[in-house]
């Protein structure tokens, strides 16, 4: 821990040898030791900050201050390990259901405790990080899920080894009764004999509920004054209360003959009953960050006429919709025995609390019965806030003008800004961020004025040049004075071909205006591509990264080399047009384009021609020995070809080609080159063919393959 060191100014020993001690005060238990020679201070047992911060000893005569620096040897604790609660499944999105709270004993960042939730959530359920709050962020139905296991997770912010804890949480949803009793089978159609009797049933109806009891226990009842019949209120049984109505027919003869007959009576419906919707009155908080098409409302009426006409409905929005925000989108739910058609109240335009901060709006339910019957509900949108806008200062620049002789604690200037966002959002904290190193000014954070902290000199200096930062809630924007918000640099680099670490002297950047410039020459052939990671960094140490990709661009800087400076070919005494007498290779070490390699002869020859990509060389025309021709020297033909020299051998060698040309001159014309004949069966141009010839020259050499080809 620490060594101690003494002198004595004795002579020689034993009056000048010291011997060290160690005395503690306060202290039940000594946790150091100290060597008596030596002076050396060591730990005798573990230390715990969180017992004892700090220390004071004595050895021999010396007074030391031990302070204990902070270790992470605690993990967050949560009140409770488990926590069972129990919520409504009507509650509005963004409810507070629970309130957690995460402690760490340890101090700084290894005590500050972060909140999160683990699992699936189904999207139903957010934390806030720093308070532990659990809250709603979508309508809960109990009868999709009627309950939740979620895990909570509180971690420190240690820069080292995080420690972490975690508790269970079971969320119970309470049933409302928010779902409609459904009959099983509808309309009801049953058969009644004549000889039915009093108190016998006649048809049994059937309903379900999905809401729990008391919700979900379903009362029957008939709704028409009719006293022939009479329903079960639980079972919803029907049995008749009264004798069927019989109708005789009796002539008149005597003795009379009579027949009976029932009368079965249909009841119409009569469009009677106005819809209703659910609730009259719905209260909406809507973020201002919703999405265009996002369905803010689900709703839907009930209608106790049964027939399709009379039970059919439509909505629309009637009031409080002027600008067109807000539209009504319908679906269907289904079951076996019956429909129900819900509205959606869905977003057409973003929203703006600064702009309109809450909305009215009329729906209408119309049924298709004659008359035609409707109701309204009221709809209340509470527009959220979202840190959407910076705060904006006053002026780009504060020019002030003080003597030097100002008295220290005088008022210097004060600085102004306005965010139009609503609460925390828009609460403006002022700081100075640079320019005031010696502390020449203060500044009060909450009202942005400043006033001189020290004497001002003015042969000390004349000017200074501050930056203010104004903070909102979430957000900053500062006011720069002379220079800018932004620096950039360059983190990594590497050879996009290779998957390599690149050299980061090849680039260099300007840290403030983000211009990327060159450090050293490249060679396109070895590496023609290079990627950057540039960064951008605010203020506020706020990052943004990008990748920056450079193509490098080749240049035609080598010349083509033959891989000879002469070539000697022998030409045969018995020869034809369209023999190979020999082939040059040449090479150009430039990439892609620039180092393809074209053939070409220096001087056009009437006996001699050669392919451009290939290098070969060809005879044109029969050459005859006894031919007086002024390129014939000693039998041997000299051909200047670029920058290499051919020369030409005439012998007695027998050559043979399967390909020949007709004995006519051929017409010679620039490229491109015939590769290929577009009809099936028909073989590849020899590669021998000088460009392009005549179109009588190309029939009569086609014909002449063609008939060697087949034999």
């Amino acid at each position: 821990v620490y060594t101690s060191n003494a002198k004595d100014g004795d002579g020689c020993s034993p009056n000048s040898k010291i011997q060290y001690s160690l005395e503690m005060s306060s202290m039940a238990e000594n946790p150091f030791v100290v060597h008596p020679l030596y002076a050396t201070l060591v730990t005798a047992s573990p230390l715990d900050k969180e017992i004892t911060h700090s220390m004071i000893l004595m050895v021999s005569t010396a007074l030391l201050h031990i302070t204990v620096l902070d270790e992470n040897d605690h993990s967050p604790l949560f009140e409770k390990n488990q926590y069972h609660i129990s919520v409504r499944e009507d509650l509005d999105e963004g409810t507070a259901i629970l309130g957690l709270f995460a402690s760490d004993r340890d101090d700084g960042p290894n005590g500050e405790v972060m909140h999160s939730l683990t699992g699936d959530t189904f999207g139903a359920f957010a934390i806030d990080t720093v308070t532990g709050s659990i809250v709603t962020t979508k309508v809960l139905d109990r009868e999709i899920k009627s309950q939740y296991t979620l895990r909570a997770v509180a971690s420190d912010c240690s820069s080292h080894l995080r420690r972490s804890t975690t508790a269970s949480i079971v969320e119970h949803i309470n049933d409302v009764n928010d779902n409609d009793p459904v009959f099983l089978q509808s309309p009801i159609r049953a058969s009644v004999p004549v000889e039915t009797t009093v108190n016998e049933m006649v048809a049994t109806v059937r309903a379900e509920d999905v809401d729990l009891e008391p919700n979900g226990a379903i009362v029957f009842s008939l709704l028409a004054a009719e006293t022939l019949f009479e329903i079960d209120s639980e079972m919803g049984d029907i049995v008749l209360q009264e004798p069927l109505v019989l109708v005789a027919a009796v002539d008149s003869s005597s003795p009379a003959l009579s027949t009976v007959t029932s009368i079965e009576v249909h009841i119409e419906d009569i469009n009677n009953h106005a819809l209703q919707f659910t609730r009259a009155l719905y209260n909406l908080s809507v973020s201002e960050s919703a999405s265009v098409g996002e369905s803010i409302l689900a709703f839907s009426v009930t209608d106790y006429d049964w027939t399709c006409e009379n039970a059919y409905n439509e909505y629309s929005i009637i009031d409080g919709n002027a600008e067109n925000l807000f539209n009504v989108e319908t679906s269907v739910t289904e079951s076996e025995t019956s429909y129900k058609l819900v509205g959606n109240l869905v977003l057409n335009s973003l929203l703006d609390t600064e702009t309109t901060a809450s909305y009215r709006l009329v729906l209408l339910a119309s049924d298709h019965g004659k008359p035609s019957l409707n109701s309204t509900a009221t709809v209340l949108i509470t527009v959220l806030d979202v840190n959407d806008n910076p705060p904006e200062f006053s002026s780009s620049e504060y020019h002030v003008h003080v003597k030097e002789g100002l008295p220290v604690g005088s008022h210097v200037t004060e600085v102004l800004a306005n965010d139009p966002d609503a609460g925390s959002n828009a609460e403006i904290t002022y700081a100075i961020t640079s320019g005031n190193d010696k502390q020449y000014f203060q500044m009060d954070g909450k009202t942005g004025s400043v006033d001189l902290m020290k004497t001002l000199d003015y042969e000390d200096t004349t000017k200074f040049t501050s930056l203010i930062q104004g903070t909102d809630g979430r957000a900053d924007h500062e006011l720069y004075c002379s220079y800018g918000h932004l620096t950039y640099s360059i983190q990594s680099s590497y050879l996009a071909q290779r998957k390599a670490p690149g050299d980061h002297d090849m680039f260099f950047i300007d840290s403030l205006t983000g211009d990327i410039h060159t450090k050293q020459t490249f060679d396109y052939e070895s590496q023609n591509r290079y990627c950057l990671i540039i960064q951008a960094k605010d203020k506020g140490d706020l990052l943004a990264t990008i990748t920056v990709q450079v193509d490098i661009e080749g240049r035609d800087e080598f010349d083509p080399v033959f891989s000879q400076d002469q070539y000697f070919f022998n030409l045969p005494r018995k020869n034809e047009a369209g023999q190979l007498l020999g082939k040059v290779t040449a090479s150009d070490n430039d990439g892609e384009q620039d180092g393809v390699v074209c053939s070409s002869l220096l001087k056009t020859s009437a006996f001699f021609s050669v392919n451009q990509n290939s290098g070969g060389i060809y005879l044109t025309q029969t050459v005859h020995q006894n031919r007086n021709d002024s390129k014939r020297n000693d039998d041997t033909l000299k051909l200047l070809f670029a920058v290499c020299t051919v020369l030409m051998n005439v012998s007695d060698s027998p050559e043979s080609y399967p390909f020949v040309l007709p004995k006519e001159k051929p017409f010679v014309f620039p490229p491109p080159l015939v590769t290929s004949v577009a009809q099936p069966g028909i073989r590849t141009v020899p590669p021998w063919m000088p460009n392009v010839i005549s179109g009588q020259a190309f029939k009569k050499c086609l014909r002449s393959s063609l008939i060697h080809s087949l034999g």
